[in-house]
């Protein structure tokens, strides 16, 4: 009798975080997807953000102004909103300090020029025995989450300091 082999199944990739923002903005107005991929770093490559934290900038049709997003599934929100505040993890470099130190004070910048920053977190979501359906949580971070960093008290100035 001969032996059966099963072939490969392909898994049908899903929809990346950053393609379940843009379907979602597009709703209220017109998305541009502004982090870059580079083949190097990594087996994979790196996905580098716009001034370390934005992935998607978008422009509201009722002219609201300028609004950036930072998305990741929803088991990785924390993690995105204290790179976004310039916490490191213990034991992080000087070289790490430094840069979430840089990315806390663009977004201080990028929020005291009228902008609007948001994290997506997409997560699949239902009751229990239900069908699951992706979901978004969307968190907005303002310039009074930035100001309760631990430790860290930023004005207009010490932020431009800091980026220049």
């Amino acid at each position: 009798m001969p032996e059966t082999i099963a072939a490969p199944v392909r898994r049908k990739r899903g929809k990346s975080p950053t393609a379940r923002s843009l379907e979602f903005l597009r709703k209220s107005g017109d998305p541009a997807v502004v982090e870059k991929h580079s083949p190097f770093g990594g087996k994979f490559g790196k996905k580098h953000d716009l001034w370390g934290y934005v992935d998607i900038l978008s422009l509201p049709y009722d002219g609201s102004g300028i609004i950036g997003v930072q998305t990741t599934s929803g088991s990785n929100v924390a993690a995105r909103r204290s790179k976004i505040m310039g916490i490191t993890p213990a034991g992080a470099t000087d070289k790490e300090k430094a840069e979430a130190a840089r990315i806390r004070a663009r977004a201080i910048l990028f929020l005291q020029n009228s902008g609007k920053l948001f994290l997506h977190g997409w997560a699949m979501r239902g009751p229990r025995g239900a069908a699951k359906r992706w979901t978004v949580t969307v968190e907005e971070v303002t310039l009074e989450v930035l100001a309760v960093s631990p430790g860290l008290e930023h004005t207009e100035a010490s932020a431009q300091e800091e980026l220049f």
